[in-house]
């Protein structure tokens, strides 16, 4: 199973609560009659799945812990089974639930592509200019866009390697060389 892929690994979403938990999707329905679960996933793909042992599902009434007994790719999702699920009645009553995989799955191992989640909150330079702060993802179909919060507005800048001149972890910058013109900041 594949590691990061690119730079288009996750959907950036906050955890709610606890920084051990990621918002990877939601229950959209049960899956067959012994409790499986078909989860989408918001980045259609699972590169973590082969260290897929525990999941969270938040609903109206609170957070569940679960342990993984199996778990294959489906469509742009997965399909889920725990033995603490034990029919498609208990399946059905999760659907639309939150659901939340440990953070730790979403850390590049060195020398791979990074997951997206690693440099939310860096600043971005673009040449001796500082853009601002990645604040949030997007995508638009070709690529993943930065959401970088800049002084005066949002600007949506593509996160494409051939932009990439250095991501520096220690001190959370994010150095690009964007082509003249595609960024205009603080000018009207």
């Amino acid at each position: 199973m594949r590691r990061a892929r690119s730079y288009k690994s996750v959907a950036f979403s906050k955890s709610l609560n606890n920084q051990n938990k990621f918002k990877a999707g939601w229950v959209r329905d049960a899956h067959g009659l012994k409790g499986e679960l078909y989860i989408q996933l918001f980045a259609k793909q699972a590169d973590w799945l082969d260290s897929f042992e525990q999941f969270w599902l938040e609903t109206k009434t609170g957070v569940e812990s679960f342990e993984v007994a199996r778990a294959k790719p489906h469509k742009d999702g997965l399909i889920v089974k725990s033995d603490a699920i034990a029919d498609r009645t208990r399946a059905e009553g999760l659907k639309g639930a939150q659901f939340y995989i440990p953070s730790e799955y979403l850390v590049a191992e060195e020398g791979v592509s990074i997951f997206l989640k690693q440099i939310a909150g860096f600043k971005v330079i673009d040449g001796d200019k500082e853009l601002g702060v990645i604040k949030d993802f997007a995508t638009n179909t070709a690529q993943d866009l930065l959401v970088v919060q800049g002084s005066e507005k949002e600007i949506l800048i593509p996160f494409v390697e051939a932009f990439v001149k250095t991501i520096d972890f220690d001190q959370r910058t994010l150095f690009l060389e964007l082509p003249e013109g595609l960024v205009t900041v603080g000018e009207e």
